[in-house]
C-alpha cells in the first residue's frame, strides 16, 4: 500500500513502493542493505561527477570534470542505457582543466546545457559555456575570462533575482554573481566579500527558508557561511561555524520538510595534523533566518565522510546519510528519532572523489556513481545499484513539520 504523505509523520518514499511492486511481480528477493557495484570506462583525471538527461530520453546520464590539463578534455558525458550501464564516454570542453561545473536549460530550449569553471592556462582561469545538442554532445558557448589570477573554485546555478533565467555563482577571492540573459550567455552583475581571504573554496545553493529564493552556503576553507537571497543579487550573510583545520557542507534537505538542509564536514586537529579527527553535522534550515543542529558524529583520527548527501537507501521514509570513506561508500542509516546508527555500511571502490545519486536502473531504487582521479587505462566511474530489500514506512518522530511561516 502506498503512503500518504502527512504533516505529522514521515511516509513512504514512492521508491519504496516500486520497489515494493518490482519485487512482487519479479520474485526476486534482494538481499538487505546491499549494493552491486560495476565500472564504467571514463576519460582520464575524471574527479567530480553530475546528473542530468543529456539526450531527453528519460534515463539519468553523468557528466565527469576532468582535470587533464589543457591538454585533454574538460568533460566527459556518459549516456544512461537504463541498466545501470552507461555507453562509451562523449568528450568535449577540449583544452580546459575543470576544477567544477554546473547543469541547468541556460538558453531555455529544453536540453540542458553545462558551466564549466576551470582554466585555459597556468594563469588564466575561465568560466566556459556549453550548449547541449540534446545527443550528449555540445556546442562551445561563451568564454568568460576571468581577471588575471582570479580563482575559479566552484560554481552553481540558480535564479538568483526571480527573473524566470538561470544565473551563475562562482567562488572566486570573492563571491562572484552572473546574471543569465537567457539566451545561453552572461554578464557579471555582483561581487561579494565573503569569508577570509585569499579565496572561497566552495560553493553550495539551496533554499534554506523555503522562502522561494536561492540562497547560498560558502566556505573559506576554515569557515562556514550562509548567504540568505534578500532579492536583485543581494544576500544577507551569517557566519554558521568555523574549524581549524577544514570545513566545508553539501545542501540537501535532509528532514523532507522543504527547506534546504546542510551536511557539514570540519575537521579541528590542533594536535594531530591530517590523520583525519572528522566530525559531521546536520544543520536543519529554518523559516527565520537561522540553522538548527540535530545531529552530530565524530569519526575520530581514522574516520572519513567525504561529499556527503541524504538519500532513502532502504525506502522506509527516512533519508539516510551517504558519503565517500576510505575507498568505500559509506551509509549512515537514519533512524525515526532523527539520529544515525553509529556504525555505517561500507561498499569498497576504488578511491572516489564525489558521488552522485540517482535512479541508475530504473527499479524505483535510489543509486549512486562517482568518478576516481587518476591517469591510466583503469580511470572508471563506480556504479552503485541498490539491491537493498524494502522497509516497512516508519513514522518520523525526529523532526518536527508544523507551519512553514
Amino acid at each position: 500500500m502506498d503512503c500518504l504523505r502527512s504533516t505529522l509523520a514521515l511516509v513512504c518514499s514512492k521508491s519504496a513502493f516500486l520497489a515494493a511492486m518490482l519485487a512482487a511481480f519479479t520474485g526476486m528477493a534482494l538481499s538487505q542493505d546491499s549494493f552491486m557495484m560495476h565500472d564504467s570506462p571514463s576519460e582520464l583525471d575524471g574527479f567530480l561527477v553530475s546528473r542530468g538527461d543529456f539526450n531527453n530520453d528519460g534515463i539519468p546520464d553523468i557528466v565527469v570534470g576532468n582535470n587533464a590539463g589543457t591538454g585533454g578534455y574538460g568533460i566527459s558525458v556518459l549516456l544512461g542505457k537504463g541498466d545501470g550501464r552507461f555507453k562509451n564516454a562523449l568528450n568535449g570542453a577540449k583544452g580546459i582543466g575543470t576544477f567544477d561545473m554546473t547543469v541547468g536549460d541556460f538558453n531555455g530550449d529544453g536540453k540542458l546545457d553545462i558551466a564549466v569553471a576551470g582554466y585555459v592556462s597556468s594563469q588564466q582561469n575561465v568560466i566556459q559555456i556549453l550548449l547541449g545538442k540534446g545527443d550528449g554532445t555540445f556546442t562551445k558557448g561563451q568564454t568568460i575570462v576571468l581577471p588575471f589570477n582570479a580563482s575559479a573554485s566552484s560554481i552553481v546555478t540558480a535564479d538568483f533575482n526571480g527573473d524566470g533565467k538561470l544565473d551563475l555563482a562562482l567562488a572566486s577571492q570573492k563571491l562572484i554573481l552572473h546574471k543569465g540573459a537567457g539566451n545561453g550567455t552572461f554578464s557579471q552583475t555582483a561581487s561579494i566579500t565573503v569569508g577570509v581571504p585569499p579565496a572561497l573554496a566552495q560553493l553550495r545553493v539551496g533554499d534554506f527558508n523555503a522562502d522561494g529564493k536561492p540562497d547560498l552556503s560558502a566556505s573559506d576553507g576554515q569557515n562556514l557561511y550562509a548567504l540568505f537571497n534578500t532579492g536583485n543579487f543581494t544576500f544577507s550573510i551569517a557566519k554558521l561555524a568555523s574549524a581549524s583545520d577544514g570545513m566545508f557542507a553539501n545542501a540537501v534537505d535532509v528532514n523532507q520538510d522543504g527547506r534546504t538542509d546542510l551536511i557539514v564536514t570540519s575537521w579541528a586537529c590542533a594536535s594531530i595534523k591530517n590523520v583525519g579527527c572528522e566530525t559531521w553535522d546536520v544543520l536543519l534550515g529554518q523559516s527565520n533566518k537561522t540553522f538548527r543542529k540535530s545531529f552530530s558524529m565524530y569519526l575520530g583520527p581514522s574516520g572519513v565522510l567525504g561529499d556527503p548527501i541524504a538519500a532513502d537507501i532502504n525506502g522506509d521514509g527516512i533519508n539516510d546519510i551517504v558519503g565517500i570513506g576510505s575507498y568505500a561508500l559509506t551509509v549512515y542509516m537514519g533512524n525515526p528519532d532523527g539520529t544515525y546508527q553509529s556504525t555505517p555500511l561500507e561498499f569498497p571502490n576504488s578511491g572516489l572523489n564525489t558521488i552522485v545519486a540517482a535512479d541508475f536502473n530504473r527499479d524505483g531504487k535510489i543509486d549512486f556513481a562517482g568518478a576516481s582521479a587518476g591517469n591510466g587505462p583503469a580511470q572508471v566511474v563506480d556504479v552503485f545499484l541498490n539491491a537493498t530489500s524494502s522497509a516497512a514506512c516508519t513514522p518520523n518522530t525526529g523532526f518536527s513539520f508544523g507551519h512553514r511561516l
